[in-house]
């Protein structure tokens, strides 16, 4: 662990990345912000499945485990995208500022 955190890499998520995939992923991460992403994410699941979930923590069923991870992929991509158009539509904006300071 030592190793890893002195690396500048999020030990933590290549440990679970190496224990839960092919380990490709955690090579593939390496460094990346992808990698402090799951760490951060792995780290934070479980209360924030108790703090939402409340008693219905005990009613979660592992097969919903592959479909969840999906619709978590979908959700983040669909957040990107939504940031993505957010700072397009801020750099239109700046430049119609800058336009209009000029003339």
């Amino acid at each position: 662990m030592r190793i890893l955190a002195a690396s500048q890499v999020a030990p933590h998520a290549h440990l679970l990345l190496f224990l839960v995939s092919s380990g490709d992923h955690a090579i593939a991460w390496l460094q990346s912000d992808l990698a402090q992403f799951f760490e951060v994410f792995s780290g934070e699941l479980p209360s924030a499945l108790e703090r939402v979930l409340g008693n219905q923590v005990h009613d979660v069923k592992p097969r919903w485990a592959k479909g969840t991870a999906h619709r978590v992929a979908r959700l983040l991509s669909d957040h990107i995208d939504e940031l993505e158009r957010k700072d397009a539509l801020m750099g239109d904006i700046f430049e119609v500022a800058e336009g209009g300071h000029r003339g």
